[in-house]
């Protein structure tokens, strides 16, 4: 056998036929040639996230065994070393984490001989770990009432396994219904027209993620609009509104120019502050103006009346933007 060396003895013979012989002395080869890495690597994962990993024995005759390493990112210069010294078998069994985000492991194995001899790293072999966990939830950021349709601008969710995103409608006392879906993993914002709508119903809007393992997130906050066909409204919106900031009384009035009609009516204040999309926030009754108080936030307040009468309504007026310093 190559570089194990060899047991040598000298011995005496006298006339009379009698040997001795000396001590054994040991002459060793020097081997400094490390092994071939192991080839031909194998992995399984089960669902609990027990992997067994197996490869062929080494065909060099002085392979003393075998070391294995770990990493969650295949490029790493470091990988971890599973072993526990040397593995005499050619087989080797490891537990990933169950609850985590990372979606793969890498494992190289390492061959070493009888003189310490380490061979290179074989070639990562790629396990995928059981998907125990699932997408964030994605976000409807604002649903806005357009001529002809609902405009929804949507966040998707953070997550970077998500293959798909499903939005859903329902009418308040109906039943979820799927709109669309959106394939891929979107990074942007994401904007939905949904235009097969009745005039004067309200609508409510959810967003679900679904991962590569086929896990949903949660459903995402509900968000309602009523639809108004625009094309079919013919009382005039109110004009002239007007934002105007009192810094002694720390309060927002806005007014507006309407003739009044001669039926029964009320305004509806609209309301947005800093960027965020204007939504119902007060009804008035009797009266073009209206002060609010209610002022949670230093910023840009954004404000828009609509006209409401028993059966029609105005468009929403132009907006009125003013700021508010404490």
């Amino acid at each position: 056998m190559p570089y194990f060396g060899k047991y040598y003895v000298v011995a005496v013979v006298d006339t009379a036929g009698n040997v001795a012989y000396s001590a054994p002395i040991t002459a060793m080869i020097e081997d400094r040639t490390p092994p071939i890495a192991p080839k031909g690597i194998r992995a399984k994962v089960d669902t609990s996230g027990i992997v067994t990993i197996q490869w062929p024995n080494s065909p060099e005759s002085d392979v003393l065994g075998y070391k294995v390493y770990r990493s969650y990112e295949q490029d790493n210069e470091y990988y971890e070393q599973r072993t526990i010294g040397i593995l005499a078998d050619s087989m080797f069994v490891d537990t990933l984490p169950s609850r985590t985000l990372t979606r793969q492991a890498f494992y190289k194995i390492i061959a070493v001989d009888f003189s310490n001899n380490h061979s290179g790293f074989s070639a990562p072999i790629t396990v995928a770990l059981p998907d125990k966990v699932p997408p964030a939830t994605p976000i409807i950021q604002a649903a806005l009432v357009e001529n002809h349709a609902i405009r929804l601008r949507l966040i998707p969710s953070l997550s970077d396994d998500v293959v798909e995103h499903t939005l859903y409608r329902r009418e308040p006392t109906g039943v979820w219904r799927e709109i669309t879906k959106i394939p891929g993993h979107p990074t942007a914002n994401l904007v939905v027209l949904d235009s097969a709508l009745t005039h004067e119903q309200t609508y409510e809007y959810s967003l679900v993620a679904r991962d590569w393992g086929g896990l949903q997130s949660e459903r995402s906050f509900v968000v309602s609009a009523q639809y108004i066909d625009l094309r079919k409204l013919v009382v005039a919106a109110p004009s002239g509104l007007k934002a105007v900031y009192d810094p002694k009384q720390k309060q927002i009035r806005i007014e507006w120019v309407c003739k009044p009609p001669e039926t029964m009516y009320h305004y509806l204040i609209y309301r947005g502050i800093n960027g965020e999309a204007i939504s119902t926030y007060k009804q008035v009754r009797g009266t073009n103006t209206f002060t609010d108080t209610a002022l949670p936030t230093e910023g840009v307040y954004e404000y828009a009346v609509r006209l409401v009468l028993p059966e029609d309504q105005s468009k929403l007026s132009e907006t009125g933007k003013v700021t508010y310093r404490k």
